[in-house]
């Protein structure tokens, strides 16, 4: 099994890269542990050759190991027993640290114990990926509280997509966007169709990889079925009871229980998020519905057939906040009289409130949302209002306070 596992190690020396695109998030090597956590198959592993590629310019070979423990055949071996090979076989240089790379390491067992073992030997500097949510910093164990620093990797956003696609003609662009999203393997095809058989395919590969397979889920038809009920949702506020509900009435018999448990599971993969209401009491915050997102509208497209585009636009604003505000919290808010889109939240303080509207020019609509957004700027103190629609831009007074509305590709842009 060592010789095995030398024969593997030695192909990093000729490990030729692959043709990379450039991510707006930069990875730096740190003291800390850094994590790139994220929904499968939005370049995680690209970006890890990126960063090793920048290194190489001031760092030997033989002082950076990349490792995918997506590959069964490392997780035979523990990362001690892999360093041991690796510096047996590379002779790292002294004047330099040893560069770790791990990739998916969700699928090590006990990767936390293991990557508190390597960080509290001081002789690493620690890169890893995973596809999980195990991995985001607020929900790590104590073990790696303030040796850890996570970033949350999503698929491109619009800026990306432009850049890559070198065009100018931002509102067509952005409806193509808001449709097929912006997974890199999407983005890369001109064929409408074949951009749909490749949105299937990462929807089939996440379901069986990252939900049933991961999670040993053995109600395959229900975890189905409540995968494509959440997808088709995007934007809408949902309650385990309504699902329930709804399955009991298509005869398909589960409980309330195993809805919430693999709704819980699914939310682990980071292709689904459930946006809390905003509330000034937990109590209350528990009671209410959270709304629904996915981390690409693509998906949501190919499983909702017309699938209306304010929801998919709302989507595409909630993935724009997610990357936008890491240091924030983001909710919706909801009353008797009034609901809000986004509620982000610094501290202690309701920095800004979102309205997502995509047809400004129905008055009715306007009047709906504007006052609404108002009334409820007055209820949390807060000043800084916006509605991001299709088209519309400009500033208006209601009510004494000061409104932008920007159209999608601009505050995407922006």
């Amino acid at each position: 099994m060592v010789n095995e596992l030398r024969e593997r190690l030695k192909e990093w020396e000729e490990f030729e890269f692959p043709e990379m695109i450039e991510r707006e998030i930069k990875v730096i090597p740190k003291e800390d542990i850094v994590a790139i956590v994220g929904p499968r198959r939005v370049g995680k592993t690209y970006l890890m050759y990126i960063t090793i590629k920048k290194l190489l310019k001031k760092v030997p070979r033989e002082n950076i190991l990349y490792v995918s423990f997506d590959d069964i055949f490392y997780r035979k071996y523990n990362p001690k027993e892999i360093l041991k090979e690796f510096e047996s076989i590379f002779s790292p240089n002294k004047k330099y640290p040893i560069y770790i790379f791990f990739d998916e390491i969700q699928e090590l067992n006990e990767w936390g114990r293991w990557l508190r073992s390597l960080h509290d030997s001081r002789k690493y500097k620690i890169v890893v990926s995973g596809s999980s949510s195990s991995l985001l910093l607020k929900e790590i164990s104590t073990e790696l509280r303030g040796r850890y620093h996570s970033i949350l990797l999503l698929p491109f956003s619009f800026r990306e997509y432009v850049k890559l696609k070198k065009q100018q003609n931002y509102e067509d662009m952005v409806e193509e966007y808001i449709k097929f999203g912006g997974f890199p393997e999407v983005i890369k095809l001109d064929n409408k169709v074949e951009k749909k058989q490749k949105l299937i395919e990462l929807f089939e590969t996440i379901f069986y990889r990252d939900f049933v397979g991961r999670h040993r889920i053995r109600e395959e038809v229900v975890a189905r079925n409540l995968m494509e009920f959440l997808f088709s949702n995007v934007g809408n506020r949902f309650s385990i009871t309504k699902i329930h509900n709804t399955f009991r009435s298509l005869g398909i018999n589960v409980s309330k229980r195993t809805l919430w448990k693999y709704t819980n599971k699914l939310e682990e993969t980071l292709t689904l998020f459930l946006l809390r209401p905003f509330a000034l009491s937990k109590r209350k915050e528990m009671m209410l519905p959270r709304k629904v997102y996915s981390v690409d509208t693509g998906i949501s497209s190919i499983i909702q057939r017309e699938m209306p585009m304010g929801r998919l636009m709302e989507n595409v604003v909630f993935e724009e906040l997610l990357r936008k505000n890491d240091n924030a919290e983001l909710f919706y808010y909801i009353d008797t009289k009034n609901e809000v889109d986004f509620v982000i939240k610094r501290g202690i303080e309701i920095d800004k409130l979102i309205q997502v509207c995509y047809d400004i020019t129905d008055f009715s609509t306007k009047e709906r949302e504007v006052n609404s957004l108002v009334n409820v700027s007055y209820k949390l103190k807060c000043k800084k209002l916006e509605v991001i629609t299709k088209d519309y831009g400009g500033e208006e007074i209601v009510k004494k306070r000061k409104i932008k509305f920007v159209p999608l590709w601009k505050w995407l842009l922006s």
